[in-house]
């Protein structure tokens, strides 16, 4: 709402030059460069990057930093470049669509967490040392043998496994 005062259009110049400098910065200018090419000092190159990206930030991520707004800046370009021509069935297209896609829900974490199966499975032998190993280490410790020994009983092992704990427990239990 430009009352058309001096102010009014300094403000709508100052918005314009700043989103300028978000373009250049976004198509890989360094600060020298769009300060050169603006007109405009380097400092005030610096400024309105960090105020682009603050409303970059508060419309697109919320309170991340300045770098990843920029990041999700190029990517949403790249995207709108390439979504019509994807949506007319060209292939390269639609994978680099994928691709950003892929990437910009990476900067966001907007994927599960890759789960990793921790169970390991034993074959006889190896258990059987194992429990061999657990209880000899436990033998001056009568009362945690027989705790250690009940645990291992509850434990998917293989059967021979199981009657071995148990000739074991029966022992120490006497």
């Amino acid at each position: 709402m430009a009352s058309g005062k001096i102010s009014d259009k300094v403000k709508i110049t100052a918005q314009e030059r700043r989103l300028k400098v978000l373009e250049l910065r976004r198509g890989g200018g360094s600060c020298r460069a769009i300060s050169k090419q603006l007109g405009i000092s380097a400092m005030q190159v610096s400024r309105d990057l960090g105020h682009g990206l603050s409303e970059l930030l508060k419309q697109e991520v919320g309170g991340t930093d300045e770098l990843r707004a920029l990041e999700l800046d190029r990517l949403d370009g790249l995207w709108l470049a390439n979504w019509p021509t994807a949506m007319t069935g060209d292939i390269p297209a639609g994978q680099l669509i994928l691709k950003i896609s892929q990437r910009r829900a990476e900067l966001l974490g907007l994927d599960a967490p890759v789960k990793i199966e921790t169970a390991h499975s034993f074959s006889e032998e190896s258990w059987q040392n194992i429990r061999g190993v657990i209880l000899t280490a436990l033998a001056a410790f009568p009362e945690a043998r027989v705790a250690v020994a009940n645990s291992l009983l509850a434990l998917e092992a293989p059967a021979p496994v199981i009657e071995a704990v148990d000739a074991e427990y029966s022992e120490v239990a006497e």
